[in-house]
């Protein structure tokens, strides 16, 4: 098993530049990367908004060909209930009833979990994680 990761720091500004005060625009990374081998789109959302944030970093857990895991960092202007609003947009019906914080989600129709944390330096973390 390998690590990999994609930096996305110089877009970072630009994409925070237009963002309106209350907008939930965080953009989550494809879970369809996740066992993809070629031709796979980073991006859930393929149209993002104007002032959409993205990840400041990607980072890739690589078993073989393919990543069984993804991990999304975003910058300290993107708080964990947005974060959580933008993940409960897609997977809500999946949050996990044994998470008292409701950070975590199992996601069972496409095999794949996602936690959702705060790092030690106080940036947003959205981890996808394959299972069989």
């Amino acid at each position: 098993m390998g690590m990999s990761a994609c930096s996305n720091r110089p877009n970072t500004a630009h994409a925070r530049s237009g963002r309106t005060a209350g907008a939930s625009s965080v953009i989550l990374p494809d879970p369809g990367l996740l066992g993809c081998v070629s031709g796979c789109r980073l991006w859930l959302d393929k149209d993002a908004a104007p002032g959409a944030v993205h990840p400041i970093q990607l980072m890739f857990d690589i078993n073989g060909n393919s990543p069984n895991g993804v991990m999304a960092e975003y910058d300290k202007s993107v708080g964990l209930d947005e974060a959580r609003d933008a993940i409960n947009r897609r997977y809500a019906r999946w949050a996990s009833p044994y998470s008292a914080t409701k950070t975590l989600w199992r996601v069972e129709d496409d095999k794949f979990a996602i936690s959702l944390s705060k790092t030690w330096a106080g940036n947003v973390r959205v981890v996808y994680l394959a299972f069989r």
